[in-house]
């Protein structure tokens, strides 16, 4: 029972989502479940918690949700954050690195598809902050990456077989401060 009072609590009030692809920009309900279907994306998306992380307790940072295709296949999946580091600038817009690496939690949610089988639906990324962290940053960001960048953040490689597609998807642009 408490596992489930867990996946609960994290899986609450989702806001932004971003979208990649020609897929328009669109929000989410943050009634505290997770959105209508018409509010999530159509195909592959990121969805962002909007925070605060608070120090001691699990944070779930991002969501992605996956085309509920039998050609779409996850291949892999990569969650890397940092904990600690500072802002570049006095206006908190640019992550300026630092921080040591923190060890993820990688959830899958699977649903049936219409001839009985199980497909992942939605992957999270998130991580158990140390009670230590109050004050500190925790990033996906990449610092000082502007082109070629190594993989970070939360990566998803994929593989379409309808489309003969074999891709991957990076989600970098989150940082937030740990509360207490």
């Amino acid at each position: 029972m408490k596992r489930l009072a867990l996946i609960v609590l994290t899986l609450s009030a989702f806001g932004l989502v971003v979208l990649l692809g020609s897929t328009p920009v669109m929000g989410a309900s943050v009634s505290g479940h997770w959105p209508a279907a018409s509010e999530r994306p159509r195909g592959f998306g990121f969805q962002k918690q909007p925070g605060p992380p608070r120090a001691g307790q699990s944070f779930t940072g991002v969501v992605a949700w996956i085309p509920l295709s039998p050609s779409f296949h996850v291949v892999n999946v990569l969650c890397k954050a940092t904990l600690g580091g500072h802002w570049a600038d006095p206006d908190h817009t640019v992550f300026d690195g630092g921080g040591v690496p923190i060890r993820p939690i990688i959830r899958r949610y699977y649903a049936r598809l219409a001839n009985g089988d199980r497909h992942v639906n939605r992957i999270t990324c998130g991580w158990r902050l140390p009670k230590s962290a109050r004050g500190k940053l925790l990033s996906l960001e990449i610092p000082g990456c502007e082109d070629a960048c190594e993989r970070g953040g939360f990566s998803i490689n994929y593989r379409d077989d309808r489309r003969n597609v074999v891709g991957g998807s990076d989600f970098t642009q989150a940082t937030w401060r740990v509360r207490r």
